[in-house]
């Protein structure tokens, strides 16, 4: 499962999608609806390599009845990555603003062939 796999999935939703967002990516923001990504952990189990991905989606303003979230869970999965764990919501209120920023983090495991990471080191 590469990273760009993981881009064209998430660009299916027709958010903007960032790797490692943070205050240097604000600049480019049209909208606060977008979606970052990261590898956060790496992990060896038996003879098998395992690394998690945090998918975060950003919101203002959207209320949320269809749960958007398992429609991200579902897309993430048909691509090879499978949920780990609970998802982790965050509420923050814009400065000087009645508006709000929701966040919902989401964390995917993908297994890694170490032949694979041998190669890009060459």
């Amino acid at each position: 499962m590469t990273n760009e796999k993981i881009v064209q999935a998430l660009e299916e939703f027709g958010y903007p999608v960032f790797y490692n967002f943070d205050d240097s990516h604000i600049s480019s923001l049209d909208t606060w609806n977008f979606f970052s990504y990261s590898e956060s952990t790496i992990r060896k189990v038996n003879c098998n390599y395992y690394q998690d991905i945090e998918i975060v989606f950003v919101s203002e303003k959207t209320s949320n009845p269809n749960y958007f979230e398992i429609d991200i869970i579902e897309k993430m999965e048909s691509i090879g990555l499978k949920l780990n764990g609970d998802g982790q919501y965050e509420h923050f209120k814009k400065a000087n603003t009645d508006d709000y920023i929701d966040t919902i983090t989401l964390t995917f495991t993908r297994p890694i062939k170490k032949k694979k990471w041998k190669q890009l080191l060459n």
